[in-house]
C-alpha cells in the first residue's frame, strides 16, 4: 500500500508502510470497522508510556476527533492535505486555544509515528508549518490569550449585567405601548424576549394596582417614606440614617436595611460624603502667651456645661468670603452657639461665645472648660478676658493641628459637607447666614447622630435632665455617664 501525498513531489512522494503493520493494510478494505481496533491500539500504546494519565487524557480526544474528521477514510490512506485540512480546521476555530492546538499537533504525531510506525518525512514539515509540537501542557492561569480588550476565544464571554440577560418586563412594556398602533402587539413579541401574556398581565397589574403581589404595594410605599424622610433632612441623610429614622417614626412597621438600600438604588438618593480640603484657617501666634491644653484630646463629658468646643470656617460666595463661628457643647454634641462675619476680627469668635453664655445656664455648672484652637481670634485679650468675666477656664490645643480641637473639625464637617457643598454657589453674607440658622435649628431637634445612640442632641440632653429628676428612671441614658464622646 502507498500513501499520496499530492503536495510532495520528489523521492518523497510516496513511502511504503512498515512490514510489521501489515495487518492494518491487510483490514484497510474496511475502515468503519477498523476505527474501534485503531482505538484500541492507541490506548493499549498510551499505557506503555510513563504518564499513561496524563497523556491520554490529552492524545485520545483529538485522535478520535482526527479519525472522524474525513469520515470513513483509515488515517493510513490520508496524506499532508489531509493532515493539513485537519491542523487548519483548527486554527481558525476560535474556541481553540494556542495550547490546545499543540496538544492537537502532538497527538497526531504520535499517532502516525508510535501507533501506526509512519515514518514520513512530511509529516514533520507539515505539523512545524503550523506550528512547533510538543509535550502536552496545560495553559498558564495568567497566560495572555487575546488582546486587550478582546474575548478570549478559549474561555468565552462570561458577562454579568444588572437585570438578566434581557431587557427588564417594564422597559419592553413600555415600547410596545409606544408601537403597538403602528405594528400590533403580537408581532412585536415575537421579536422581543416577551410573551404577549406577560405583556397583557403587566398591563392589566397597571390598570388594576392592587392586584400586584404584597411586597409591590409595601414598595410602594416604602418609597414615599424614604423621599420624605431625605427631603425633611436636608437630602444629606444617607442610607443607615434614613433606615433609622424610619424605624424611629414608623416602629409598629419594621423595615429591613437591605430594603432601604434597594429602594433608595431605585430613586437614585444617596447621602452626602464628607470631602476633605486642607485650607489653613487658623493662624497661630508664637509669640502671644497661650493658656494649657486641658483636654489633651480626651472629648468626653458626663454632663452638659462641662465641656465647650470652639472653631471657625469659612464659606467662598460670589461677593467674597464669609466666615463662620461655632461653640459646641461635647456632651450632647449641641451647637450652643455660632456666628457668621465678613471679616475674621474678634468679634466673630466672641459674638458666638456671646450667644452661648445667654442660651446656657452655666452658673449651676461646677466647672465650664473651654477649648479651642491657637488662632489669634481665641487668644485675643477681649476673648480671654470675657472668658474670665463668665468663669470659664480656657484651655488651647498644644499642638497646633486638627486633632487637637477633632470634635469641633467633626461638627464643621458636617456643616461643610451637608450645608455649603451641596447647596451652593452662594451670592453673599445673608444666603450663608440664613442656611447656617437653618441648619442649625434642624441639627440640634432632628438630626440623628451615631455617637449619641442614633438620637439628636436635644433629646439626648432632655433624656439626661429627665434622668437627674428621677433616678429611677430607665432608658436609653442609663450608661451615658461613661459614654466617650470623642469623634470617630
Amino acid at each position: 500500500m502507498r500513501l499520496s501525498c499530492p503536495s510532495i513531489t520528489g523521492p518523497q512522494a510516496a513511502t511504503r508502510l512498515d512490514p510489521c503493520d501489515a495487518s492494518l493494510a491487510r483490514d484497510a478494505a474496511t475502515p468503519a470497522q477498523q476505527r474501534p481496533r485503531l482505538l484500541g491500539r492507541v490506548v493499549r500504546a498510551l499505557h506503555m508510556r510513563h504518564d499513561s494519565h496524563q497523556t491520554e487524557g490529552a492524545y485520545l480526544p483529538w485522535i478520535r476527533r482526527f479519525i472522524l474528521f474525513h469520515g470513513r477514510r483509515h488515517p493510513v490512506d490520508m496524506g499532508a492535505e489531509e493532515v493539513t485540512a485537519f491542523l487548519s480546521s483548527l486554527a481558525v476555530d476560535r474556541r481553540v486555544s494556542a495550547a490546545t492546538q499543540n496538544q492537537a499537533r502532538s497527538a497526531i504525531l504520535f499517532l502516525c509515528k508510535q501507533v501506526l510506525d509512519l515514518g514520513l518525512p512530511w509529516l514533520d514539515q507539515v505539523v512545524s508549518d503550523h506550528g512547533r509540537a510538543g509535550p502536552p501542557r496545560a495553559a498558564p492561569a495568567r497566560e495572555l490569550r487575546a488582546q486587550a480588550g478582546e474575548r478570549d476565544p478559549a474561555e468565552g464571554v462570561g458577562v454579568f449585567c444588572t437585570g438578566g440577560a434581557r431587557p427588564p418586563s417594564e422597559v419592553m412594556v413600555s415600547f410596545i405601548d409606544d408601537h403597538r398602533e403602528a405594528y400590533g402587539v403580537e408581532p412585536i413579541c415575537a421579536v422581543l424576549p416577551i410573551a404577549p401574556s406577560k405583556y397583557h398581565a403587566h398591563k392589566a397589574l397597571q390598570i388594576h394596582p392592587e392586584r400586584r403581589c404584597p411586597r409591590a404595594r409595601r414598595d410602594d410605599v416604602l418609597r414615599e417614606r424614604i423621599r420624605q424622610v431625605w427631603e425633611e433632612n436636608f437630602a444629606v441623610y444617607g442610607l443607615r440614617q434614613v433606615w433609622r429614622e424610619l424605624k424611629r417614626k414608623h416602629r409598629d412597621e419594621p423595615v429591613a436595611r437591605c430594603t432601604v438600600a434597594r429602594l433608595m438604588d431605585e430613586l437614585g438618593l444617596q447621602g452626602a460624603v464628607r470631602g476633605r480640603k486642607f485650607v489653613r484657617t487658623t493662624i497661630a501666634d508664637e509669640a502671644v502667651m497661650r493658656p494649657q491644653d486641658l483636654v489633651t484630646r480626651q472629648f468626653k463629658a458626663t454632663a452638659p456645661n462641662q465641656l465647650w468646643v470652639a472653631d471657625l470656617t469659612y464659606v467662598a460666595t460670589w461677593r467674597g468670603f464669609v466666615y463662620v463661628a461655632f461653640v459646641i457643647d461635647v456632651f450632647a454634641r449641641r451647637i450652643v452657639g455660632w456666628r457668621a462675619s465678613r471679616s475674621l476680627r474678634s468679634d466673630l469668635a466672641l459674638d458666638a461665645l456671646e450667644q452661648a453664655l445667654y442660651d446656657r445656664p452655666i452658673a449651676e455648672s461646677p466647672r465650664l472648660v473651654h477649648h479651642s484652637d491657637r488662632g489669634v481670634q481665641y487668644l485675643s485679650i477681649r476673648y480671654t478676658e470675657r472668658l474670665a468675666d463668665a468663669g470659664i477656664e480656657p484651655s488651647v490645643g498644644s499642638t497646633d493641628d486638627s486633632y487637637d480641637n477633632a470634635l469641633a473639625e467633626s461638627v464643621i464637617g458636617l456643616f461643610k459637607t451637608e450645608v455649603i457643598r451641596r447647596r451652593g454657589p452662594w451670592r453673599g453674607f445673608e444666603d450663608v447666614e440664613f442656611a447656617t440658622l437653618t441648619w442649625v435649628a434642624w441639627y440640634n431637634s432632628t438630626r440623628l447622630l451615631e455617637s449619641l445612640g442614633d438620637v439628636p442632641p436635644v433629646e439626648f440632653e432632655e433624656a439626661y435632665y429627665r434622668r437627674q429628676a428621677d433616678p429611677a428612671e430607665n432608658g436609653f441614658a442609663g450608661s451615658m455617664q461613661s459614654r466617650d464622646l470623642r469623634p470617630a
